[in-house]
């Protein structure tokens, strides 16, 4: 993308996006929900955590070569990562700008319930 500064200049750019934290959970379940049930043909039980975050560059590194996922298509690149006890790790890569991590916790894993209490 081009961009003229202010002393005139064109220059290349990027355009800068800064997500709010419920949105960046919201949009990371979305992705971690429907692809769970499109891969995997499994819906995630009521009360599932989700939580997102922003992973430095070297950890989608990591991900990006070692992990099972997509490769880039139309701007989406995504990998994941299974503890065996329920709990996964989701790693999205999104238009070549937005690195989102998500910490998945279905209820049987000491998430936080739909109350938002610890559970046990």
């Amino acid at each position: 993308m081009k961009a003229r500064t202010a002393a005139g200049l064109i220059v290349d750019a990027t355009v800068a996006l800064k997500f709010h934290r419920s949105d960046l959970d919201a949009i990371g379940e979305k992705f971690v929900r429907g692809l769970c049930h499109q891969l995997f043909g499994k819906l995630l039980p009521l009360g599932t955590t989700f939580t997102a975050f922003e992973p430095d560059a070297k950890t989608m590194q990591i991900a990006g070569q070692e992990l099972p996922g997509a490769e880039p298509m139309k701007g989406f690149a995504y990998r994941y990562f299974e503890f065996g006890d329920g709990r996964e790790f989701w790693f999205f890569y999104v238009w070549e700008q937005v690195v989102i991590g998500v910490l998945v916790e279905p209820p049987s894993t000491g998430g936080t319930d739909a109350g938002g209490s610890a559970g046990t």
